[in-house]
């Protein structure tokens, strides 16, 4: 019996191995660690691009303002057809009345309406207060406008005007930091 034992042993021998078979697994394993990898990667940059998406969609949604970004801009619309942009160089909009008069040298930098009777812009210009104060006492003459009130402190200015249903208002003011004028011009109904 115990030497069928030591047969039994002996003719029992450990299975062959094939080496291309392990190697075969690591690169299997290697190849899915790096799709893994690749795969996260390409998924964290696009859901950083599809989770603004849906968080715009979402705040749109919620407050029924749409916020469009191009390179210079930001622009804000409502339901109720207020509309404000703000940024550098804006260009103005066809909804601007055609006898508001824009200082023309200057880079809009805000504007914006709410409903159809109600429009404000801001610039900034590198000319003086003077300068804009007078082209404005001119152009709104040009355009129809009666001046109804017009006031003057150091580099501080802002004229009145009305016309048909409308006033019109702008504020004019040279900043102490640097060259620049800021202005800020309104239109609206009477009272």
């Amino acid at each position: 019996m115990e030497d069928s034992l030591e047969e039994k042993k002996s003719e029992v021998k450990p299975p062959e191995v094939d080496s291309s078979s392990k190697t075969e697994k690591k690169s299997n394993i290697g190849m899915i660690i790096t799709i893994v990898v690749i795969v996260l990667i390409v998924l964290s940059a696009g859901g950083y691009f599809a989770s603004r998406y849906i968080f715009k969609s979402w705040f749109d949604k919620q407050t029924g303002i749409s916020v469009d970004e191009d390179n210079n801009s930001t622009k804000l619309e409502t339901d109720d057809g207020t509309v404000v942009e703000g940024g550098e160089n804006i260009d103005l909009p066809n909804y601007w009345p055609d006898d508001v008069p824009i200082y023309a040298k200057d880079n809009i930098n805000t504007v914006g309406k709410s409903g159809d009777e109600d429009f404000y812009l801001s610039f900034i210009s590198g000319s003086t207060s003077s300068e804009i104060y007078n082209w404005y006492l001119d152009e709104l003459k040009v355009k129809g406008w009666t001046i109804i009130s017009q006031f003057t402190l150091n580099t501080t200015s802002s004229i009145s005007a009305e016309k048909d249903t409308r006033v019109f208002g702008i504020a004019i003011s040279k900043s102490e930091e640097d060259d620049d004028t800021s202005s800020v011009i309104t239109v609206g109904p009477k009272n």
